[in-house]
């Protein structure tokens, strides 16, 4: 009994060490690939947020985006139009700062991005996705989805501000 035991054991032991391997490498390749953060300014945005002469390179010597150059003005609307490929998610990403340009430069009121804090400005812009992702749950719980702490009054001058109130309040 007591070598069935043992041999089962050493079987579900066995089994388990390619996933704790796979963990393990799994926790290295996050820990040497965190995104740099050397910005220490916080985000103020008064003015403008401008893209200057931007460019960006998935594979070296092909452009995703060539020589993009646009302001974008507080209080401003802005959508970007055009096929699939032509580089709208790609200006996007370098908007929410998941890539960096190749070239160019972004300026916000004129200090560079670069010198930004990471946090703060992912903390301070908004990205809706043409992708939608709602709970089975209800409007309040899917407008508080990933920010726990806001209350409830919080997010009523939300759905005022963006234009939801009335809608809510009709359902």
């Amino acid at each position: 009994t007591y070598v069935d035991k043992s041999q089962r054991a050493l079987h579900v032991i066995n089994e388990t060490i390619p996933f704790v391997l796979s963990f393990i490498q799994f926790q290295d390749l996050v820990k040497n690939n965190q995104e740099a953060d050397f910005g220490r300014e916080p985000f103020q945005f008064n003015e403008s947020l401008v893209f200057e002469s931007i460019s960006y390179e998935y594979i070296k010597g092909r452009k995703a985006i060539s020589d993009i150059s646009v302001t974008f003005k507080k209080g401003g609307m802005f959508g970007v139009i055009g096929p699939s490929g032509s580089g709208k998610s790609t200006m996007v990403d370098i908007l929410l700062r998941l890539l960096a340009p190749t070239s160019g430069r972004i300026l916000v009121d004129g200090l560079d991005y670069r010198q930004i804090s990471l946090r703060d400005w992912r903390k301070k812009i908004g990205y809706v996705s043409q992708d939608i992702f709602i709970k089975n749950e209800t409007i309040l719980e899917n407008i508080r989805f990933f920010e726990p702490t806001i209350s409830d009054n919080e997010i009523i001058e939300i759905t005022k501000k963006v234009g939801l109130y009335q809608f809510v309040q009709s359902l």
